[in-house]
């Protein structure tokens, strides 16, 4: 994603600055509220916190016409410039390949539901259940945090369910590298015992040499896209809002697996 940013800059003679931060979210709104203030003409940003004060800025920013645009995360209910992957579609994409190999019950592993794009791929993955005829169980959904141990214990909790999962779907790479991890450590092979569905940038099957079934965002596409996003704000701030969903590359060709599961859930 910087790479096709700051290639397409460079095209336009455009000198860009990049910061690879992480913050709370009282940081998050200094740093965008400082940096405005700076004398950039425009900024695109990856948005991490969505707290009351930072979305105030946001639409004060809006209100003043400072050109932004927000790229990966977007936020329900801002008029604002952003370029994300069709996140909704990616989730439904994966579900229904998993569902096609013959699988249904599957479990899910996401992050807690509080940004764009974990909603929206989950979101995707229920809407194939439901055109499957599929009935959603909370109890084959898992929440990883940043500790080891306890996304183990979530995995083997889903695991001991009567409808013990037959595959996967996991909402990004590193939560599906996690939960590779706690397979293992569990006793189950990968894909024999149970299949993994998960999405990102990363190439994340060649690195674990584990068969996997992938999707990838267009990461480059989505930098180059936000700095045409970008400079026509600049050009014209009266522009109606920009907003764009890329297609991600879906990458699941193997053969459909023989495992057959009973009545399905996630």
């Amino acid at each position: 994603m910087i790479q096709g940013f700051t290639q397409r800059a460079a095209e336009n003679n455009i000198h860009t600055m990049v910061y690879f931060l992480r913050f709370s979210g009282d940081a998050e709104y200094e740093f965008l509220a400082d940096l405005r203030n700076s004398g950039i003409e425009g900024m695109a940003f990856w948005l991490q916190h969505t707290c009351e004060a930072t979305l105030d800025l946001l639409q004060k920013f809006r209100r003043a016409s400072f050109p932004f645009v927000l790229i990966d995360r977007y936020v329900r209910g801002l008029d604002a410039d952003f370029v994300v992957t069709d996140n909704e579609n990616v989730g439904y994409e994966l579900t229904k390949a998993l569902l096609g190999r013959g699988h249904k019950d599957i479990g899910v592993i996401v992050m807690p539901l509080d940004n764009t794009t974990t909603e929206d791929r989950f979101a995707g993955h229920r809407r194939a259940l439901r055109e499957a005829g599929i009935v959603y169980s909370d109890e084959l959904l898992g929440f990883f945090g940043n500790i080891a141990d306890d996304n183990a214990a979530v995995v083997h909790r889903i695991m001991a369910h009567r409808r013990r999962p037959t595959a996967f779907f996991c909402s990004n790479d590193g939560l599906a590298a996690q939960l590779l991890d706690a397979l293992l450590g569990l006793g189950y092979r990968v894909p024999e015992d149970v299949e993994v569905a998960t999405m990102d940038d990363n190439d994340l099957a060649e690195a674990v040499d584990v068969p996997l079934i992938t999707a990838s965002q267009r990461g480059h596409d989505m930098g180059v896209h936000s700095v045409d996003i970008l400079l026509g704000r600049i050009a014209n701030k009266d522009l109606p809002a920009q907003q764009r969903y890329l297609k991600a590359e879906l990458n699941f060709d193997q053969e459909p697996s023989v495992k057959m599961g009973g009545t399905a859930g996630v």
